[in-house]
């Protein structure tokens, strides 16, 4: 019996490399975005239910009342965000970061068949 011997070769990805081209800091400044974003929704909800422990809150319980509350939760929220206060965006930001990179990798490494039948179309244009 013949024994069969594979030699893959699978290119190493240089994910440094990746990060600094501008389509990768375009993403990644999208995607840090995105995570601040989801943070900030988080913290105002957080936030909404620890101002309704109070018995009137501060604006008392109209209509405007409750405009004016939303709006200070939404803005303290916001700026615990921005200052990393709870972590939930650089937690997610640090976990996709690697998946977004490799994304990226994937799209900007040439497809061996497209080059396959675009050589095949180049050796028949010269036989014609």
């Amino acid at each position: 019996m013949k024994k069969i011997e594979f030699d893959l070769k699978i290119p190493k990805i240089d994910l440094k490399a990746i990060k600094e081209t501008p389509e990768a800091q375009a993403r990644l400044k999208k995607l840090r975005q995105a995570a601040e974003d989801f943070e900030a929704i988080f913290a105002k909800l957080l936030v909404g239910e620890m101002r309704k422990g109070g018995s009137q809150g501060i604006f008392g319980k109209s209509l405007q009342a409750q405009i004016y509350a939303d709006l200070l939760d939404e803005a303290v929220a916001k700026q615990v965000a921005r200052g990393g206060g709870l972590g939930i965006a650089k937690t997610l930001f640090g976990r996709m970061e690697e998946t977004l990179l490799r994304q990226l990798a994937a799209e900007m490494r040439p497809d061996p068949a497209k080059d396959a039948k675009s050589t095949q179309r180049d050796h028949e244009e010269v036989k014609t």
